[in-house]
């Protein structure tokens, strides 16, 4: 016998049985409770009464409603949603205990909205039929907010990690209606705008962004029913993220010092980041020459040689940033100009060292006049090796090729200039450095048994920073390579993916800045076996019931996962706990690090243990620990829930149906 969910009788109802046999007699009256959920609520209205043609400028909306007809029992509240049909899931927040919604921004879009509203039973059982609801369209068309002011934007991000961000500030309009809230969009050619993200603060942090691109923005101003700004081009903002400095460092004028000598002096000053450090100097406020090194710091000094005796000079102090980490002109940075005179006379000036390499250099001086230089230098002051050099006459500029040079080398310099009168000056000692010769030192090979497959760490040293590589090899592997794009002395390499009990052939490489290499001497590794087991993580058993009735049976989904491919079987057996394992699945041999069994015709209500194994490619295998799991109780039909009743009350009935 079935009986229709008619809301005629919502509430609790009583349904009677009474046997009569052919001969009149009848059985005692039998009853059962069962319980139907409201009907439809009535009158459901809204204030302001809005239609299409007149719809509300203010988002401010009251509902009221009568109650279903036909109750048998009391409301114990009412739920609605906007704009979605109602469920468990969007009607969890709204809900009232009284037949009315209290005056409020309920719409959430221009023109048409709806209301929906079901109602919910104070009764055990079925008290509330999501698809017993009653709706009504209500209208809004609130007046567009205006844009948000003072769009900026600026660069936050991570050059070194990577990480390209741009950040996008703004404030709250000064006038009109107000926001609720800021939609933000972007495009890559400022034709095409999509949304990418909504907030409610004045800012928004956009991230995963490409350092080869520039992104435009527009910010929109949204109000609780969804009316947007008007979108002007004017207002677009747009930058390239390059986590580059905007602003050259700041010099402290205050900070500025300076000690001169006869043909030097040395200049000091304080930045407020670690940056270069270069001084333009010159014998007029046009400065015109530039000394400096690239090393970066907060406490800068540069000392200048080769200056003239007894001149008032003009110099300021430059201070930038990296070239790959400036976002502004290479002519910025500077402090203000300021004076200084050299004491007395000498006339050598501008020693300075160039293209310097591993084996070669050059200095290069200035004399004012017709003279002959003698240069002395070598690994020590007693500069065991000297070259002379003429010039012509008038103001001299020389450049003398210092080869033959030992690389890694410090050499002293000193020169002594010799005029046509046979006058000498002397310069004081000067030194500089040749370049190092790249040399791997200090490789070792370890083999990495905690890892998931069969991998080696190869570590090693040298004496310059140099990009690192390693070169390995097997009987059945051709030449293979792995490499770092980073400058460094200490370089470390795990290469992975190898074959177990193989040998390999190891050799690693270092290429400096200038494409010197060097290579260590070919080591031979051999491989372990794999004698680690799979580790099993993220046991998950979830079980269910499949079928209706006599033919429901219970069953169980096990998965886990393992950290290197294996194979899937679970072992299991009767009761909470255990160590014995009676039954098992047929072991899946696929290698696989996701793994998900089915094991079914469990019997419900009862408590299994289990246990999960896994085996690897070298035959390596593990199992977890002890689960529980009690399969849940196979669901019935109302039908079947019924005939359970009759005959637990007339245990001739189930009979009769038979």
């Amino acid at each position: 016998m079935t009986i229709d969910n008619n809301t005629n009788y919502s509430g609790e109802n009583t349904f009677y049985l009474l046997v009569i046999d052919n001969a009149q007699n009848q059985s005692s009256e039998k009853t059962v409770k069962f319980y139907i959920a409201p009907g439809l609520v009535r009158n459901l209205s809204a204030l302001p009464a809005t239609t299409a043609e007149s719809p509300s400028t203010q988002n401010n909306f009251k509902f009221t409603w009568d109650e279903p007809e036909n109750l048998s029992g009391e409301i114990k509240q009412y739920r609605y949603s906007i704009n979605q049909t109602p469920s468990s899931a969007n009607t969890t927040d709204n809900v009232v205990s009284s037949a009315q919604i209290d005056y409020g921004p309920h719409a959430t879009q221009q023109g048409k909205n709806t209301i929906y509203v079901v109602a919910e039973g104070d009764w055990g059982g079925s008290n509330v039929n999501y698809d017993q609801y009653s709706s009504l369209d209500f209208y809004i068309q609130t007046e567009n907010p205006n844009p948000p002011e003072g769009v900026q934007i600026t660069d936050s991000s991570n050059r070194v990690l990577n990480q390209y961000r741009l950040t996008i500030t703004w404030d709250e309009p000064s006038e009109g209606p107000e926001a609720e809230e800021y939609v933000v969009k972007r495009s890559t050619d400022n034709q095409t705008f999509a949304t990418v993200g909504s907030t409610t603060s004045t800012g928004y942090l956009d991230s995963g962004l490409s350092g080869d691109d520039t992104y435009y923005y527009r910010i929109l101003s949204k109000d609780s029913a969804g009316a947007l700004s008007v979108e002007n081009a004017d207002l677009t903002v747009d930058k390239k993220p390059t986590g580059k400095y905007t602003q050259p460092p700041e010099i402290s004028n205050t900070s500025v010092k300076v000690v001169t000598g006869a043909t030097t002096a040395d200049i000091t000053w304080v930045t407020d980041r670690s940056s270069d450090s270069f001084v333009e100097y010159g014998t007029t406020e046009g400065l015109g020459l530039s000394f400096g090194q690239r090393e970066e710091t907060k406490e800068h000094k540069v000392s200048l040689s080769g200056l003239k005796a007894g001149t008032k000079y003009y110099y300021r102090c430059q201070s930038l940033d990296p070239g790959d980490l400036r976002d502004y002109s290479q002519d910025s940075g500077y402090s203000e100009i300021f004076e200084m005179t050299t004491t007395a006379a000498p006339t050598l000036s501008d020693v300075s060292f160039s293209s310097i390499t591993t084996n070669s250099a050059i200095v290069s001086f200035q004399t004012n006049k017709t003279s002959i230089a003698r240069i002395q230098y070598g690994t020590s002051t007693d500069y065991d090796k000297e070259i002379n050099d003429s010039a012509g006459s008038g103001t001299s500029q020389h450049a003398v090729l210092l080869d033959s040079l030992q690389d890694d080398t410090t050499y002293q310099l000193k020169i002594t200039i010799t005029d046509e009168e046979g006058n000498q000056i002397e310069s004081p000692g000067h030194s500089f450095s040749t370049l190092a010769m790249p040399k791997v030192e200090s490789m070792t090979i370890e083999s990495q048994k905690e890892s998931a497959d069969t991998s080696v760490k190869i570590t090693f040293v040298t004496n310059v920073e140099t990009l690192g590589a390693v070169e390995y090899s097997s009987a059945d592997i051709a030449k293979k390579e792995v490499a770092s794009s980073e400058y460094k002395k200490i370089h470390e390499f795990t290469v992975g993916g190898l074959q177990d009990q193989q040998s390999y052939t190891f050799q690693a490489l270092a290429r400096d800045k200038f494409g010197n290499e060097a290579r260590s001497d070919s080591r031979v590794f051999d491989t372990p076996n794999d004698s680690r087991p799979p580790v099993i993580t993220d046991i998950v058993i979830e079980t269910s019931n499949v079928g209706v009735g006599r033919e429901d049976e219970a069953q169980m989904v096990v998965s886990w996962r393992t950290d290197e491919p294996a194979t899937s079987k679970v072992e299991y057996g009767e009761g909470i706990s255990g160590d014995q394992y009676n039954q098992s699945t047929t072991e899946d041999g696929a290698m696989t690090n996701s793994h998900l069994v089915v094991v079914s015709a469990l019997t419900d209500d009862n408590p299994y243990h289990l246990r999960v194994c896994s085996k690897d490619k070298g035959a390596n295998i593990t199992c977890s620990g002890d689960n529980t799991v009690v399969p849940g109780e196979a669901k019935k039909s109302l039908f079947t829930i019924l005939l359970d009743t009759f005959q637990n009350t007339f245990g001739w009935l189930l009979v009769l149906i038979k």
